[in-house]
């Protein structure tokens, strides 16, 4: 038999009428905050971020993850590249030549450029995809590597393209590193020729670049 609720006991009044749009907004801001992801027009609008926050920029399309050691929101993916834009770097004949890239066309704090001209780069830990290319005054045959340290060591490269005798010539990788660990570009040429800056002055035909991966 059903029991009829008794009205006059003392159950507890409403104290705000229901409002289903701001409800709702008021509950997706709850779990975009749980979930480390908020859209915002600038990340100055976050107040007192977190380590490790993520926010979506809808200004520039781009997310960003707030990083307390540095104050500082960074962009989630990374991209760096640096070139020789001007003058000439000669190649030893027979042997490695450390390349040199002194132009930072596009920087990012999770790559650090060391070495005179920069000559090589340290990384922090994550999937990164590194290119390098290297446009030579004259025709030989070269072998153009990436590899760890600050040397031309080929012990240390972890990639290197097919030796050919031509003026352009490239290398690219992906690899993931579990520390922060410095990398390099070196050549082996046959004959003694120049690397050069041909190219677009914004870019570099002779460059490195730096992207890392999600």
């Amino acid at each position: 038999m059903a029991t009829t609720p008794n009205l006059a006991l003392p159950y507890p009044a409403l104290t705000d009428s229901p409002n289903v749009p701001r409800d709702i907004k008021a509950l997706a801001d709850n779990i975009d905050t749980k979930m480390q992801f908020l859209p915002v027009s600038s990340t100055s609008q976050i107040a007192a971020p977190f380590d490790g926050q993520i926010v979506y920029n809808l200004t520039d399309n781009l997310c960003y993850q707030y990083h307390a050691s540095a104050s500082a929101w960074w962009k989630l993916t990374a991209y760096a590249r640096y070139a020789l834009t001007s003058g000439t770097t000669p190649l030893s004949p027979g042997g490695d030549t450390l390349l040199q890239f002194p132009t930072a066309i596009a920087t990012d704090p999770r790559v650090v450029p060391g070495g005179g001209g920069n000559t090589n780069f340290t990384l922090t830990p994550g999937r990164w995809r590194i290119s390098a290319s290297l446009r030579t005054s004259a025709n030989t045959s070269m072998t153009l590597y990436l590899g760890t340290g600050t040397t031309a060591n080929e012990d240390n490269a972890f990639a290197g393209n097919s030796t050919n005798t031509f003026v352009n010539v490239g290398v690219s990788d992906t690899v993931e590193f579990t520390s922060s660990t410095t990398v390099c570009c070196f050549v082996w040429s046959s004959t003694n020729v120049n690397a050069i800056s041909q190219g677009l002055s914004d870019l570099g035909v002779t460059h490195i670049s730096f992207e890392r991966l999600l």
